[in-house]
């Protein structure tokens, strides 16, 4: 739904924001999205212009235009980080609209079918949680990351179909594959490259 995918994203933004700019915010983190970059030819990098595609990438975009604006207004830094495809432990197995890695766990230990809208051939990278959290947590002290935009996340590409084969693989739990058509305005080829954030922050994806 385009008006809470909007109230999740923007307003949730300035009900952080303000606040903390009231409080005298010195550096503002924002996790953004690689659904910014829309369907340009990827591996995504940073000078590329955004041009989103579908509502979640619109609302990631604006605000991070939002972020620049407030930042020159009231004189505190900031750091944009453009994840993607974020995957690990304690993360919601139930929400219907992210997160595909946990959806298909999630359907695999119950037994149920796996939906893949399409051909399965999407090419998506998949990043664990613990090997990006130190790098967001630096950015608040490191100089490099000053105003800067950071692609963040794994550098190895992955197929929805190669995804099952993997969860199938360790899992050792075969589940049907029902496939739909295919999803209106989908990045069908959506990676990123994070040599920017290698170079300037030492990224090692483990």
């Amino acid at each position: 739904c385009p008006t809470i995918i909007a109230e999740n994203g923007i307003n949730t933004f300035l009900n952080v924001i303000v606040p903390a700019i009231n409080s005298g915010l010195k550096h503002f983190v924002f996790f953004s999205s690689m659904a910014v970059y829309g369907h340009q030819k990827p591996p995504f990098t940073e000078k590329m212009p955004k041009d989103p595609v579908d509502i979640y990438g619109a609302c990631k975009s604006v605000i991070e235009d939002m972020l620049k604006v407030l930042s020159e207004v009231h004189g505190f830094t900031y750091t944009i980080l453009r994840p993607y495809n974020v995957y690990g432990e304690r993360q919601s197995l139930t929400d219907p609209y992210r997160g595909v890695v946990a959806l298909f766990i999630n359907n695999f230990l119950k037994g149920k079918p796996v939906s893949v809208y399409g051909d399965g051939l999407q090419k998506r990278m998949y990043t664990y949680i613990n090997d990006i959290v130190p790098y967001i947590a630096d950015c608040a002290n490191s100089p490099g990351a000053v105003n800067e935009i950071f692609n963040i996340g794994d550098e190895r590409t992955r197929t929805i179909k190669e995804l099952i084969e993997t969860i199938e693989e360790v899992s050792g739990i075969k589940v049907p594959v029902i496939h739909l058509e295919d999803r209106a305005q989908e990045v069908k080829f959506a990676y990123s490259d994070n040599s920017k954030i290698k170079r300037i922050m030492g990224l090692e994806i483990k």
